[in-house]
């Protein structure tokens, strides 16, 4: 018995000295940015303060008669908010950098939470690929944007269903949801895989999943009223193509051609069905484990982001935990390291040395698609489809 709890007090020493490492490294990363960016701020390699700035921008809703209105759902509207109110107390000169800081050190701390909620998700043998998540690229986009925020949101959902919490796993469901919208996509398959688990559909998932998001909103829709409540929905539908979205170069591909005379408004309801029809193959498939579940995630994800006619690469972080979970090779691994870091050189390092309109910037995007299809490639293989199996890929993607 005594040499029993010794080994279980052993195992979590060295857990605890594990995770102590990884959050000074994650802490090194955020300060060497935040001093380089107080060095230099012209130079995004390290601090990209433009998306700061319409963070800055959108907080002031805080310390006025407005309703909290951003482009962005109403979690990082708030969060804008509280930071805004937080820097305030700084002098004005002081008051953007004091903000980046915060928020930057906020979602360090996000990191550290996602590396531990998916360390207990992974199986004893890969407890190790957790690691993969805190590459320098993932900080780097972990402390320039909020993407890290629904990740760990969306992590801690995943949790709750492993562990056939269906309640608390709607409820994270949804507080993601309205992080960033993309997680409605994976509430279908977290709704059937609740069911092949119970042998039954339970309510609860769908009344705390829509309970919770009322409530999330609700403050929105009091100050503001409809109008605050559609402003962000109104604002990405009147967004165009960007950069190099693929809906951009086959656009741009066509026009060449003039053999097709484009209308754009079916143009991008085409691309847009693309985007969120993959949710639906969860009917299709033999559901046998947590695993298949996750494989489906990342075909939702990487669908939802290979079509998206807006070119956002921090939206990589959403796959990433997803890809470590169904990793089952070094092929892998090593696919999820050169994904991580092609990303980076996508964004800002091509962006920034050739410009967006250059040939070396849409190469790096082309080929960062080519890794997304491989990706959604590689979970059809994986997926059992009932009845459809004779008819997916061949091959060993």
């Amino acid at each position: 018995m005594g040499l029993k709890y010794e080994n279980i007090c052993k195992r979590k020493c060295g857990k605890q000295k594990k995770f102590f490492f990884v959050w000074i490294y994650i802490l090194f990363l955020w300060s060497l940015s935040i001093l380089l960016f107080l060095l230099n701020d012209e130079i995004r390699y390290f601090v990209d303060p433009a998306d700061f700035s319409a963070y800055f921008e959108r907080g002031k809703w805080i310390l006025g008669p407005k309703a909290p209105i951003s482009e962005y759902p109403q979690i990082p509207t708030y969060l804008f908010g509280f930071n805004y109110f937080l820097s305030s107390f700084f002098p004005s000169t002081f008051q953007f950098g004091a903000f980046i800081s915060i928020f930057s050190l906020e979602m360090a701390i996000a990191l550290f939470f996602s590396v531990q909620i998916l360390y207990k998700l992974l199986t004893p043998e890969k407890k190790a690929l957790c690691l993969l998540l805190i590459l320098p690229p993932t900080v780097y986009f972990t402390i320039n944007r909020f993407d890290i925020l629904p990740v760990l949101f969306s992590l801690i959902a995943v949790y709750y269903l492993n562990q056939k919490k269906w309640g608390r796993a709607s409820i994270f469901l949804a507080i993601a949801t309205l992080t960033k919208w993309y997680p409605i996509l994976l509430f279908p398959g977290a709704i059937i895989y609740s069911y092949t688990v119970e042998k039954r559909f339970l309510g609860r998932v769908f009344i705390f999943y829509f309970l919770t998001i009322a409530l999330i909103i609700l403050p929105t829709f009091i100050i503001g009223g409809i109008e605050a409540f559609a402003f962000p929905y109104q604002f990405h539908i009147a967004r165009g193509m960007e950069y190099v979205s693929i809906p951009l170069l086959i656009h741009d591909l066509l026009k060449k051609t003039d053999l097709v005379n484009l209308n754009l408004t079916m143009y991008f309801v085409i691309f847009f069905l693309l985007q969120v029809i993959s949710p639906v193959s969860i009917l299709l498939i033999k559901l046998k484990n947590i695993e298949t579940l996750f494989n489906h995630f990342v075909l939702v994800i990487s669908m939802f982001i290979l079509f998206s006619r807006i070119d956002s690469p921090q939206w990589f972080l959403w796959l990433i935990p997803f890809l470590i979970l169904t990793a089952k090779n070094k092929f892998d691994v090593w696919l999820i390291a050169i994904f991580s870091f092609s990303t980076y050189l996508f964004f800002p390092v091509a962006f920034d040395v050739f410009g967006p309109s250059s040939a070396q910037f849409k190469w790096a995007g082309i080929s960062w698609y080519i890794l997304l299809s491989v990706f959604v490639l590689r979970s059809i293989k994986r997926l059992q489809f009932r009845g459809f199996q004779k008819i997916l890929i061949k091959g060993n993607i």
